[in-house]
């Protein structure tokens, strides 16, 4: 695994904030050594550490992590050659885009009562408006563990920008 991999499961914003706060002190401690006499070090260092984070933690908060379920219609094949029924979903829309599901039971049910087409929900994760992440929620009514039912699929990604 490379490390650019292994950083992608950690979140740096703490370390990011921390960083701040020790450039803060830094810079404050600085200002305080050139001139001990007439500069008082803990009242800049609180105030800038506290506008750094107001500054930091509440664009953090507005901009960072938000959710949106999009549905889609997508058409479906079950390849049954597998241990458990594969099925994959077609975008309807973006016909070169797809997901797959491995589950018996959600292959019996398109067999059984399912439309040709079914509506699909993905929920699509947003950093500051770019797109972090998203999941496969549901297939018709059943929702989908992403742990043993969902495989890799190619999503659109265009429809959710």
């Amino acid at each position: 695994m490379s490390h650019v991999c292994l950083l992608a499961y950690i979140d740096l914003r703490p370390f990011w904030f921390a960083g701040g706060v020790m450039a803060i002190a830094f810079l404050v401690g600085v200002r305080w050594y050139l001139n001990p006499r007439s500069y008082r070090f803990s009242r800049p260092f609180l105030w800038a550490t506290f506008v750094w984070t107001l500054l930091f933690w509440i664009p953090m908060t507005v901009f960072v992590g938000i959710e949106k379920e999009l549905t889609f219609d997508a058409s479906w094949n079950i390849d049954r050659t597998a241990e458990a029924s594969t099925v994959t979903l077609t975008y309807v829309d973006f016909p070169e885009h797809h997901e797959i599901v491995r589950s018996m039971r959600i292959a019996n049910w398109l067999n059984l009562e399912a439309p040709k087409t079914v509506e699909i929900v993905v929920t699509v994760t947003y950093d500051f408006g770019k797109v972090r992440a998203y999941g496969l929620e549901r297939v018709g009514d059943f929702e989908v563990n992403g742990t043993f039912e969902r495989q890799n699929g190619n999503p659109p990604w265009q429809a959710f920008r």
